[in-house]
Parts: structure tokens; sequence; C-alpha cells
């Protein structure tokens, strides 16, 4: 393999502390990332950090096709992976480009860990994942730990519980997609409507002032969910709750073929409503 020849005026430690001091502003990144490829190019064999660093600014700077590609590197290097916000980074980034098996693989090295402090989050998160590559018992298992998770905590999240009933939605279960809705609108205070698409009267946003508009906007930034609870009703002959559903996500802005692709794809024949 030819060498690259050092320029004048080159040296590693100077391209590295340099790169590095780059990084730290954010409108010079450009210049970092040169700096520390052209390490690379000199030193191949460089700190696998190095590889980390310029996955992460391609990561900020919103280029998530380098940054994988870097991160891909990285993680050849086998580093030991502990801190929860590079794994994340790592993982979001290859969602971004659509490479979910390698979101998961790389949020499994921190699973027993997430078990261990009984994520509920991470572990529904992860079971979320498995389910849509179609790996539905490790999904069920995950769901399950979330919801075993959830005996500790106080204030539920409804929004958790409508992401998990997505599963059994995908897989078919409308009945216990069904029951994993209701126990979410019966254990948390923060969602603003029940299922029949109504406002709750007693919601905190209501309290504070906020009129059904801004009380929708906040509360409702997964557009999916509307579509997703509808489809739930549906399926189970709740027709006028489906409608109530169908019409929260198309003011969600959600085209009427998503919605009616959403049903054929549920095997709901698009005169039923």
């Amino acid at each position: 393999m030819e060498e690259t020849a050092v320029k004048s005026g080159e040296s590693i430690i100077g391209l590295y502390l340099n790169g590095i001091k780059l990084l730290e502003e954010p409108s010079r990144h450009e210049e970092g990332i040169s700096a520390l490829e052209r390490l690379l190019e000199l030193s191949p064999c460089i700190e696998p950090e190095v590889l980390f660093m310029i996955g992460e600014a391609y990561y900020l700077d919103d280029n998530k096709e380098k940054a994988s590609s870097y991160f891909d590197r990285y993680l050849e290097t086998s580093p030991i992976l502990t801190d929860d916000t590079r794994v994340m980074m790592i993982g979001n980034t290859y969602n971004s480009v659509g490479r979910i098996d390698k979101q998961i693989a790389v949020l499994e090295k921190i699973l027993p860990a997430k078990r261990d402090e009984k994520n509920g989050i991470f572990l529904l998160e992860l079971g979320l994942l498995y389910s849509e590559v179609g790996r539905n018992e490790d999904a069920e298992k995950l769901i399950g730990e979330w919801k075993a998770s959830l005996e500790s905590i106080d204030n539920l999240n409804a929004p958790e519980f409508y992401h998990a009933a997505e599963h059994y939605v995908r897989v078919g279960d409308y009945v216990h997609a069904r029951k994993l809705v209701k126990e979410g609108i019966d254990n948390s205070a923060d969602w603003y409507y029940d299922l029949t698409g109504n406002i709750d009267p007693e919601s905190p946003y209501k309290r504070r002032g906020l009129d059904r508009d801004g009380d929708f906007c906040k509360l409702s930034e997964d557009i999916r969910i509307n579509l997703t609870l509808g489809i739930i009703a549906e399926k189970i002959n709740e027709t006028e709750k489906a409608k109530s559903f169908y019409d929260l996500s198309r003011s969600s802005a959600v085209r009427q073929e998503v919605i009616d692709a959403e049903r054929e794809l549920h095997g709901i024949k698009q005169d039923q409503h």
C-alpha cells in the first residue's frame, strides 16, 4: 500500500489538536472534519475515537449518510459502548438512513444494563424496533418488561401505551392493542382526549387556558397515534370512535390516501366507513 506523504508543516499531533479545536465551533465543523480526515490518511491506525468524532460532526451537521460510514468504521474497532448518548446517536443515525438492523445491534450492546436499570422507555423503544423487523417474540418480551417497569412509576405516560399498542396492531391482535390504549387513558392525566376523540375538559393543559387547537398541537406531536387509534377502533367495530380519530389524523395533515392505505393494510374495506 502506498504511503501518504506528509506535507510541509503537517504533524499527526497538530492535525489532531487542530481538528478537535475546530469541531468545538459549529461554524467550523467542515474544517475540523477535513483536519481529522487528513489525520486518518496519514495514520489509518490512529485512535478509534477519531472515527467517532468525525461521525459525530457529520451527524451534528445533518449528514447522516457520511456519519453512518464513520460509525461503521468506529464499530469495526469493537469499542466498549457504555455511554448512552453515544449509543443513541449512533442508533438514530442508522435509523435515519434506513439501517434498522444495524440500529438494533447497537442498542443491544447496552440492553443488559438497561434491563438492570428497568429503563422502560429504552425497553419499549427496542421492543418496537424488533416489531418493525418482524422479531415479534423478542418484541413482546421487551414490551412485557416495559410494562413491568411501570409498577414503580406514579405518573404514567399515555403515548407509551399507544406506541406499545402499535406492535399488536402490526401483528393483528387488535383486542390487546385496545386494552393497552385503555390502560394509557386510565392511567395518565396528561393526555387530553379519550377513545371517542373528544377533548378531556379536565386536561391540565385545558386548565392552563389553551384552546382546542393549542391543546391539540401541544399533545399530538406524533401524528401516527391518531391513525393507529382509528385502526384499532375500526377493527373492533367501534366505528364512530374510528371516524373521530381519522378526522383528527386529517387535521394533523395526514392525507386521506395515507389513511386508506393503512386501513387496506389491516384488511379494512374502503367502503366500511
